[in-house]
């Protein structure tokens, strides 16, 4: 059994960005499509996609030790929550 060899196990995990040009955009991603659901509209996106981590997997074995090297803001952080599970190991 593949858990009893690993401590953790990551498999395919990715992360996208919202990138916005400027605080209207966001706020027009926000009601624009309330509207246009209403209206029967096609709504366009406001926003560019920026991939933090696309596909990524990897596996630790018991005593194995990783660090994760980046800025420190909470963005930093998120790899955590993407399999809450992992860390009670």
């Amino acid at each position: 059994m593949s858990s009893d060899l690993y401590a953790i196990e990551i498999d395919n995990v990715s992360k996208c960005y919202q990138v916005y040009d400027n605080p209207i955009k966001r706020l027009k991603e926000f009601i624009v499509p309330k509207v246009h659901h209403r209206t029967g509209k096609v709504t366009r996106l406001y926003h560019d996609e920026f991939w933090a981590l696309q596909d990524i997997s990897f596996r630790l074995k018991k005593g194995e030790t990783v660090g994760i090297v980046g800025e420190i803001n909470p963005s930093t952080n998120n790899c955590r929550y993407a399999d809450p599970y992992i860390w009670k190991r």
